[in-house]
Formats: C-alpha cells, sequence, structure tokens
C-alpha cells in the first residue's frame, strides 16, 4: 500500500479544507498519514477511527523564531523519515519549506500546496520582507529539484509565485481551490422578508475586511432606512498580530452592529436565511471557501477584487468585485444589491451554475487524486499547467 503524507500546521485547517481529498485518498487504496499540530482530542480521535494515521508535530504555526522553527524542522524530518511517504504533500508556507528541503535532500517526491500566497509575498511589514528575501530563494531551491511538483489554487498565484522566484517549471499545476459539495450546499430561495441578512464568515483577522464591513452595514442602516441583520460567523486567531480582537466583537455585537455567531458548523442553513454574502478582503487568498459555498446555494457574493477571488468571480455576471481597498464602492454595490432583488436572484442563479460546473467537490477531488497518481507515476499531463 503507498503511504500519503500531509504536512500542515493546523489540525482545524486540515479538516476544513483538506479532509474531502484525504478520505478520497484513503478509499483509492493509499495509507494516509497526516502531520499538524493537533490541539483538538475529539478531532483527533474521529480522524483514528476513520482510519488516518494522525501524528501530532507541535509545529508552532506563526512563530518566526528561527531557533523553534529549526526544531520543528527536526521534529518534521525524523517523523516524515520513519514514515517514508511515497508522497509528502506539503501545505502552508512553513509546511512547504520545511517539506521541501527534506524531499530535496532525501531525493523524495514532495507536492507543495499553495493555499494563497499568505502574507510573506504580499505584506508590507519588515519582518515579512525580511522573510521573503529569505524564502524565496530556499523555494526556487527546492522546486529545481526534478521530484518537486506544485499546486495552486488558481493561476494568479501560479503566475506571481513562478515570477517572484525567477524560475519556470513544467511540475506547476492548478486545482480550482478546495472544491465544494453541490448536494450538501443547495440553491434555494431566498428568505421573503422585509430585513436583508448579509452573511460574513472567515477567520476573524483585519485583513479579511471585517472592520470595514460593519463600518458599510452601519451607515446602509442609517441611509436606507431598512432593518439590515449583518451575521458574522468566524474562527478566532488570537495568537495572530492581525487579529480582530474579542473586545471589538464583543461590543459590534453589543451595539447590534452584527450577531456574532461564533464557529459555525452550520454554514449551509446560514447561507439558506441570507440575502447576501459580504467578503471585503484584501488577504492573499486562495479561492475562499465562503464564497464557494455561496455559489454553490446561490447567493450573491461582493469581494474585493484581490487574484482569489477575481478567478472566481465575473463582475456582474456571478458576482460583484470592488477595486481592493475603494470602501465607498464596496458600500454602493452593497446598496445595489440590497434594493435589487432581480439582481440577486441573477446572479445568484449564474454563480450555482459556476460552483457545479467549475468547482465541485467531484471534480476538484477527482483532479487530486489524478495528481496523487500522476506524480507517482511521473506523468505530467493531467490537470491545467
Amino acid at each position: 500500500m503507498k503511504k500519503i503524507c500531509y504536512l500542515i500546521n493546523s489540525d482545524w485547517y486540515f479538516h476544513l479544507h483538506w479532509i474531502d481529498r484525504a478520505r478520497e485518498a484513503k478509499n483509492s487504496g493509499f495509507e494516509v498519514f497526516i502531520l499538524a499540530n493537533f490541539r483538538n482530542e475529539k478531532l483527533v480521535e474521529k480522524l483514528t477511527v476513520e482510519g488516518f494515521k494522525c501524528i501530532d508535530t507541535r509545529i508552532k504555526e506563526r512563530s518566526i523564531n528561527p531557533i523553534g522553527f529549526i526544531l520543528d524542522a527536526i521534529r518534521c524530518y525524523k517523523i516524515i523519515k520513519k514514515i517514508k511517504p511515497d508522497l509528502l504533500i506539503s501545505i502552508t508556507i512553513k509546511c512547504l519549506v520545511i517539506g521541501g528541503v527534506y524531499s530535496r535532500l532525501t531525493k523524495n517526491r514532495v507536492l507543495l500546496n499553495f493555499v494563497g500566497l499568505g502574507r510573506i509575498f504580499n505584506s508590507r511589514s519588515i519582518i515579512d520582507k525580511v522573510l521573503k528575501i529569505l524564502v524565496k530563494p530556499c523555494i526556487k531551491w527546492i522546486i529545481k529539484y526534478e521530484k518537486s511538483y506544485l499546486c495552486f489554487e488558481h493561476e494568479y498565484d501560479k503566475q506571481n509565485l513562478l515570477k517572484e522566484v525567477g524560475f519556470q517549471t513544467e511540475r506547476a499545476f492548478v486545482i480550482n481551490g478546495a472544491g465544494v459539495d453541490c448536494d450538501v450546499f443547495k440553491i434555494q430561495p431566498e428568505p421573503e422578508t422585509k430585513e436583508i441578512t448579509i452573511l460574513y464568515a472567515s477567520r476573524l483577522i483585519k485583513r479579511k475586511g471585517l472592520p470595514d464591513l460593519v463600518q458599510v452595514v452601519s451607515e446602509l442602516r442609517e441611509e436606507l432606512n431598512i432593518k439590515i441583520n449583518l451575521k458574522v460567523a468566524g474562527i478566532n486567531v488570537p495568537d495572530d498580530p492581525d487579529a480582530i480582537s474579542h473586545t471589538a466583537i464583543s461590543e459590534w455585537h453589543r451595539n447590534n452592529q452584527i450577531q456574532w455567531l461564533g464557529k459555525s458548523d452550520e454554514i449551509p442553513k446560514l447561507l439558506a436565511a441570507c440575502h447576501i454574502v459580504a467578503l471585503p478582503s484584501t488577504y492573499p487568498e486562495g479561492v475562499p471557501r465562503i464564497l464557494l459555498e455561496s455559489f454553490a446555494s446561490g447567493r450573491p457574493a461582493i469581494t474585493y477584487d484581490i487574484d482569489g477571488c477575481r478567478s472566481l468571480i465575473s463582475h456582474k455576471l456571478n458576482g460583484i468585485l470592488v477595486r481592493t481597498g475603494d470602501l465607498a464602492e464596496f458600500k454602493e454595490r452593497i446598496r445595489e444589491l440590497i434594493l435589487n432583488k432581480e439582481l440577486r436572484l441573477m446572479l445568484g442563479n449564474s454563480a450555482r451554475k459556476t460552483a457545479v460546473e467549475r468547482y465541485s467537490s467531484k471534480i476538484i477531488i477527482n483532479e487530486t487524486i489524478c495528481l496523487y497518481n500522476n506524480i507517482m507515476s511521473e506523468n505530467h499531463n493531467h490537470v491545467r499547467k
């Protein structure tokens, strides 16, 4: 039995974005190992019962301490060496570097999954700029290795990364995001209510745009004299330097600016109960999961015109794109969606069609397993290059 090993920072991130693909890999006959910082014992039990081999790397997800990174790398190297996977799948920048360096040194196959390019390639902070200077030549050295493969969620990231490192390769592929189960997320009539419900669902970091959305919705409530519910479901990341504080969330909720739902496992119900999905994110996204889910549910989405959102949304055809950072324009486009039901329905129906034809989990999972199989057989002609 061939072994596949996922190397990823967080247990919750793996379960949210990768579990369906891992299940299909297991069902296809692979022995699947998951290496992550496992904090949730119940999740470990659940994955173990399903037949996955879960190993706690204790990797420090957001630490930039060089000594801590070296210790994380050594610990991961020892674990991977013991497993001897036929394919190592590295996800997120820190794990890309650790897995890539290990595979090049040991002459093993590695698939580097870029789920967005992250802060290192887009941040203006001095620390991130220094990290970028260090990471770029490392990634270039890794991808020059003939058994390294790259996978991106959209073409923009692929072109940007290869341009950044100054190296072109035929071993770089694109698979459209994590996919969405179009049988779970079904199109339904929008709620017949006088009030409008806007849904925001994402990690609670400032660059994901929630502060901007709270401001815009608060202004529109006063200007339109319409009851607008802003429902917020999200994942707290208190150790992230860009995190939105619990104090801010509590204050918005107390002032009725948002309805705070916390982390929710009922996104299909929340989408069915809303009229609009908004994500004014400036974060360097892959393909945002909430947008895939809103598309499958036939709900119109409005976002900033960043690469990951632009790869999914065609402006005024299946969603709304606004020039990044233009808060006044974002406000006007939300106003338009609130007042124009026909526009909402047209965009929602078109979005559903896009989800079914291009982003269905059946399509994405099939392409992913084909990629795994063909990498191990060294056949490179299987998905979009």
